[in-house]
């Protein structure tokens, strides 16, 4: 039997930062795949962007979308009207309040590959001014939270068999 792990971040768009398509956009751009399967994986896994990547006749590398670079995810979020104040990004809205770019980054306490991968984005998305707090929660707690979507970004994986 063969089959495929697949580890992978799951983004509330019902949430009121990840409502904002640049915003995904820029944590695409921000976040260094490479380092987090070098550091935490030891070079084991591949990078993918879609679950037809590996050895799919559909996929066509050149066609990869989001390669890390932090420039771009910036000027993504500048593009689209935010600004860095303080070192943050803020973005001002129609009725004169401001929005400040704060996410909650759940991952399971339990896993050792998801705690070091969530500190990698942590630290990936506050070089361009996305403030990140990790909440570590227990197995029931990530269950619960990942059932009544109590969070802004979420690490967890598939696996797929043939």
């Amino acid at each position: 039997m063969y089959g495929r792990t697949f580890n992978y971040l799951v983004l509330n768009t019902g949430s009121n930062i990840l409502s904002h398509k640049e915003v995904r956009q820029a944590i695409s751009y921000a976040i260094n795949r490479e380092q987090i399967v070098n550091e935490v994986h030891g070079e084991k896994y591949i990078i993918a962007d879609n679950p037809l990547e590996y050895g799919s006749y559909l996929y066509n590398k050149e066609n990869a979308k989001y390669k890390y670079d932090q420039n771009k995810a910036k000027q993504i979020l500048q593009d689209n009207g935010w600004t860095y104040r303080q070192g943050d990004v803020w973005q001002k809205k129609q009725d004169y309040t401001t929005l400040r770019l704060r996410i909650n980054l759940l991952v399971n306490s339990s896993n050792e590959a998801r705690v070091k991968t969530a500190e990698i984005i942590k630290k990936n998305l506050e070089d361009i001014g996305i403030s990140v707090n990790i909440v570590n929660a227990k197995d029931w707690n990530y269950e619960n939270s990942l059932k009544n979507k109590n969070y802004d970004i979420l690490i967890t994986r598939s696996y797929c068999s043939d």
